[in-house]
């Protein structure tokens, strides 16, 4: 017996209250042949009642305790039956025509592993308020390079064919240092590193942004660029070995710190930008830039 054409994989912890609204839009989607897996970790606010009032159109797993987002979206991976995977996390929401055009794609693309589109930036209260990276995102084709300077690819607009993921044994990263903040990030570079990733140039999809949501819990840390998950990028071979040399990793770790000195600096916070400035020198002692920034924090701190 063949499973369904694609397995949607909703990753949830304690968002009950926006769970609905994101199930709702999985069960509008014009495309009708997929299955539900809801991968909780551990809610304490009601989320099963939820799922479970959706009967036995979801299917729901829960980890055995207080595990990182990646390991989620992992046990779902491995639940999947569907030839396609496509991620939705539960405070985002889908358009109704997200599954078809993506299908349509990946069908017309077969040299394609993961194709992924423009979202809507919505706040706490579902308002739209602008598009993603709109009109900076690379066609379809091979983007490491463009993904390795920056990550373009929102997660609940993802597809990957299943196949890729079972023939690689490709799974998303659990790293503590940058689960939270980037383990998509590194699975994205992952699949991209061998095969073209493909651009459905439509908003598909709806990202929500909100005050408490994970990402927005490091503040500074990794405010503009995530510094954490750039150099866990630069540490770790695997990501770059073979496509790039080590100073293209190392040039996009050293800007990101120099941004976001720049960005604190210009903000008067001079003890962030003056971390920032130390962790490019850190791993780039020879960096004129990275020392002027530094001196300019210095004087302005004192």
């Amino acid at each position: 017996m063949t499973g369904p054409m694609v397995s949607v994989i909703v990753t949830t912890f304690n968002s009950a209250r926006f769970l609905r609204e994101c199930l709702d839009s999985v069960f509008a989607q014009t495309l009708g042949d997929y299955e539900v897996i809801v991968v909780d970790n551990c809610s304490t606010d009601g989320t099963h009642a939820i799922v479970e009032s959706y009967g036995t159109r979801v299917r729901w797993l829960s980890s055995e305790r207080d595990v990182l987002p990646g390991v989620t979206r992992n046990i779902g991976m491995r639940a999947a039956t569907g030839r396609y995977i496509a991620f939705l996390d539960s405070d985002d929401a889908w358009y109704s025509n997200k599954l078809a055009e993506q299908v349509a794609f990946m069908e017309a693309n077969p040299n394609v592993a993961m194709c992924h589109s423009y979202v809507h930036v919505m706040d706490e209260r579902s308002v739209v308020q602008m598009v993603r990276h709109e009109e900076s995102i690379p066609p379809t084709g091979p983007c490491f390079q463009a993904l390795l300077k920056h990550c373009f690819v929102s997660t609940s607009s993802v597809m990957v064919r299943r196949s890729v993921v079972l023939d690689e044994k490709l799974f998303f990263p659990s790293d503590p240092k940058t689960d939270r903040t980037g383990e998509d990030y590194l699975f994205f570079l992952l699949i991209a590193r061998r095969h073209n990733i493909g651009l459905v140039d439509q908003v598909l999809a709806k990202y929500r942004w909100y005050g408490t949501s994970i990402t927005s819990r490091f503040g500074w840390r990794i405010v503009p660029e995530n510094t954490i998950v750039h150099e866990t990028i630069l540490t770790n071979p695997v990501y770059w070995a073979g496509i790039v040399p080590r100073r293209q990793p190392l040039e996009v770790f050293v800007n990101a710190c120099l941004g976001n000195a720049y960005y604190w600096r210009m903000r008067r916070r001079t003890g962030y930008a003056l971390h920032f400035n130390l962790r490019a020198l850190r791993r780039d002692p020879c960096c004129g830039r990275a020392w002027a920034g530094l001196v300019k924090s210095f004087f302005q701190a004192r």
